[in-house]
This record gives structure tokens, C-alpha cells and sequence, in this order.
């Protein structure tokens, strides 16, 4: 019996094409619902913000997850090495990622293909497509092809003349596929590189090859709605030109969330087990999010002038949250949270009391401004006495439960504690987010 397989690459290829040429055509209305993306998953979160990496590093991922939700990251066949693919395998399955495939399916090896094919990603062909259309909206207008054709064998054709720079007849080529589809901007690089052939200067080729390369990493980041991770030098060096619709706050805005973080002290260890790093990630990222947006917002606006700004209000929270510290009512408050945390009966009724309002005699330590340093030992106590009652199985579960109940009271329960202290919310926010990551690395 004849063994059925399926080419996917051609199944693909030509139900992108087919997509492509009615998109082309006057036939919108014929398309109705369907999506250029087969994943549903990728077609809700296509036009959302997003973070895109460039290629696939652990620990850049890993360093990105605590502020980013949704981050797409292209993989060429290269990319995961043997090592790296339980790695990748889990952030692929737990949707911490969305893989998107630079070349077709028969490039990658068989258990990279296969493990893909089955899990949300963005197919080569999508990809293409997607970019190519995103785009040519970018730019004011479109370069004719028959110009770049004769751009490309002229300049080939130089090159070929002179030894000193006949390495270089590749580089047009990676020109090609770097800028294309061309805009109008790109007249700008075109002529430099043409002068630069010209004029024999091998410096110049490379350096302008490597522009094409950055080109394509910011337009690629502009089409998937993502900060522009590269770095701020290689943007300088392109021609004003090309760079003219950049918006500078996007540019840097996911380097100075990281930084925000770091200068709160909001950093969750990666040196702990992948599984255990996503739990906490998923728990703690809205909480952090919220404090580095608030800090934030205004801004990335005017991102330059107003850094100092950013730098004065991380300042004033660390100093507010040193006076905390060393204050008899915080110190009151962790008292109150070491004991309840060892008696889950009581801990369970100060959880619901202080939570719905009806705190009475126990308002002097839960019940009202108890809360973000003891609502996780409370929480910890209702889940304990829950098992041994035997409620509830043990296991992960729970525990991911715990926490989760711990994070959505956390702000509610801040704004009293921020009342009962003498301090603000944002820095009992902080506060409260070191110490529940301390403890949440140390389960």
C-alpha cells in the first residue's frame, strides 16, 4: 500500500498564492471571512502590539517574557540547534512564543517541521506575503521594477570589472532581497552603493550592504506592530531618507521598559527551571507592566527630555521604599502576615474579610490595610487548609491558583496598606512585587 504524504510546503505555497492573487485583483468581497494566516491565534494577535526578535536567543526571549506578552520570533532553519529545542519546544506549547518561519518547511529538520506544523506559528509563505504588503504601505510610493532590474546588472556588471571589488557582486544580491519590495526611499541606498562601486571604495560597499540589512530589520519590526530591537547606532548611520518615518519613541521604548524594571529592582531570575520562570512570568508580568507603564506613559511621548524625569521617579520610589521598610507599621503588617500564614483557619477568613470590606475586629492587621505583604501569606493559608481538608488535589495547579488569587488582590489590597503607612501606591506596589518574586523563586 502507497504511503500518503502531504507536501506542505506546496499546499501552502499555493493557497498563499491563490490568497495573494485576489487581494491583487478586484475580488475582495470573494475572500469573506477567510485570513491569510492559518492559526487563529496568530490572526488575532497579527495587528496587536507585539515583540518581535529577530532571530532565536534563549536568553532574549527569557529577558523579554516578564514585559511582553505577545512575542513573535523568527527562526531560520539554522536557528535551534539540538540543544535548544525542549527549550523551544516549551515556549512554543505555553505560547510564551510564536515561531515564524523564514524559509519553507522542508529546510528545517523533521522534528522542528513537524513539532511547528502542529503548533501556532506563521508559516514562510504567510510571512512573505504579510511583509510584502505591509510594506509597500510603509513607503509614499513603489520603485519600478524594470529600474531595480537595471540597477542590479549595471552595478553587477561594475563590479565585474574591477578586481579590487569583485568580491563584492554578492552583496547586490543580498541589496535585492533585503529592501524588496522597494520604495521610494530606497533611491536613496541605491545611489550610494551605485557611487560606491563607482568609485571602487570596498568600505563603503560593506557598509552599505549592512544598512540593507538594517532596513529590512526595521521595516520587518514596523509591519509586525513591535519596538525596533536593534541597536540605535546602526539607525543613525542610515540615510535620513530611509529613516524619516521612524518614530524615535518606538525605537527604544521596550530597551527603557527593561530599564524601568531594573532600576525598581522588578527582575525575575532565569537561572531556575523553564516551567517555573513562565508560572512566575505569567503571574507577576501584568503587575509590572502596570508600575513600568504608569512611570512611563507620558513619557515615551518626548522620550529624550523626559528621561531624567523617569531616572527622578525611580529614585524617589527605591528612597520611599527604604523609609517603608524600616517603618513599625510595615514592620506590624509582616508580623501579621507570618502569623496568619501559619493558621490557615484564620488566614482564610481575614482573606474573604479583607477582601470584601468586612475586615471588622481583624481590620488591626489583615482585614483592612494588611494587605499586598500578608494577602500572599493569607492566600498561601486558604490553599494549605483547603488540601488538608482535602478540597482540592495538590499539585502545580493550586499552587499557579494561589498565586493568582495573591496577584489580583494586590492592588486593591496595596492602596490600604499605602493608607495605613504613610506612603504611595506605587512604591508599596514595588514593594510588594520584590518581595512576592523573592518568594515565588524560592518555592
Amino acid at each position: 500500500m502507497t504511503k500518503f504524504s502531504i507536501d506542505r510546503d506546496q499546499l501552502h505555497s499555493e493557497r498563499v498564492a491563490s490568497f495573494v492573487d485576489r487581494l491583487e485583483s478586484d475580488s475582495y468581497e470573494d475572500l469573506n471571512e477567510e485570513s491569510l494566516f492559518v492559526s487563529e491565534y496568530v490572526d488575532e494577535t497579527i495587528g496587536s502590539p507585539k515583540t518581535l526578535l529577530p532571530n532565536y536567543n534563549f536568553d532574549r526571549i527569557l529577558a523579554q517574557l516578564p514585559y511582553n506578552d505577545v512575542i513573535y520570533v523568527t527562526v531560520c532553519p539554522e536557528c535551534i540547534q539540538k540543544s535548544d529545542f525542549n527549550n523551544f519546544k516549551t515556549l512554543v506549547e505555553r505560547k510564551a512564543i510564536t515561531p515564524i518561519l523564514t524559509a519553507p518547511y522542508s529546510r528545517y529538520s523533521e522534528n522542528i517541521a513537524d513539532f511547528v506544523y502542529s503548533h501556532h506559528h506563521v508559516n514562510s509563505y504567510e510571512y512573505h506575503a504579510y511583509r510584502y504588503f505591509g510594506v509597500t504601505e510603509i513607503g509614499p510610493g513603489r520603485i519600478c521594477s524594470h529600474c531595480v532590474s537595471l540597477w542590479e546588472k549595471n552595478t553587477k556588471r561594475s563590479i565585474s570589472r574591477s578586481i579590487n571589488i569583485r568580491k563584492h557582486r554578492d552583496d547586490v544580491d543580498r541589496i535585492i532581497e533585503n529592501l524588496y519590495p522597494f520604495i521610494s526611499p530606497d533611491n536613496e541606498l541605491l545611489d550610494e552603493f551605485k557611487y560606491a562601486v563607482k568609485s571602487k571604495n570596498s568600505e563603503q560597499i560593506s557598509h552599505v550592504t549592512n544598512m540593507s540589512e538594517t532596513i529590512y530589520s526595521i521595516r520587518t519590526a514596523q509591519v509586525f506592530n513591535s519596538p525596533i530591537n536593534i541597536d540605535g547606532k546602526d539607525i543613525a548611520t542610515l540615510p535620513t531618507g530611509v529613516t524619516s518615518d521612524i518614530d524615535e519613541a518606538i525605537t527604544i521604548s521596550s530597551s527603557l521598559d527593561m530599564e524601568v524594571a531594573k532600576g525598581l529592582g522588578l527582575k525575575i531570575p532565569t537561572d531556575i527551571d523553564i516551567n517555573s520562570y513562565l508560572d512566575i512570568v505569567e503571574n507577576f508580568r501584568p503587575l509590572i507592566s502596570r508600575e513600568i507603564n504608569r512611570i512611563t506613559s507620558q513619557s515615551k511621548e518626548n522620550i529624550r527630555s523626559d528621561f531624567a524625569e523617569i531616572q527622578r521617579e525611580i529614585m524617589n520610589i527605591n528612597a520611599e521604599v527604604e523609609r517603608i521598610a524600616k517603618s513599625r507599621r510595615y514592620m506590624l503588617l509582616e508580623a501579621c502576615s507570618g502569623f496568619y500564614g501559619k493558621n490557615a483557619a484564620l488566614a482564610n477568613a481575614a482573606l474573604f474579610a479583607g477582601a470584601f470590606g468586612l475586615a471588622g475586629s481583624l481590620a488591626g492587621c489583615i482585614g483592612g490595610p494588611a494587605a499586598s505583604g500578608a494577602v500572599g501569606a493569607a492566600t498561601s493559608g486558604l490553599v494549605t487548609l483547603a488540601k488538608k481538608n482535602k478540597w482540592v488535589s495538590g499539585g502545580p495547579a493550586v499552587d499557579r491558583l494561589s498565586d493568582k488569587i495573591s496577584s489580583d488582590l494586590q492592588p486593591f489590597l496595596a492602596k490600604m496598606t499605602a493608607l495605613y503607612v504613610g506612603a504611595s501606591t506605587p512604591a508599596v506596589n514595588v514593594m510588594s512585587l520584590r518581595t512576592q518574586i523573592e518568594k515565588s523563586t524560592k518555592k
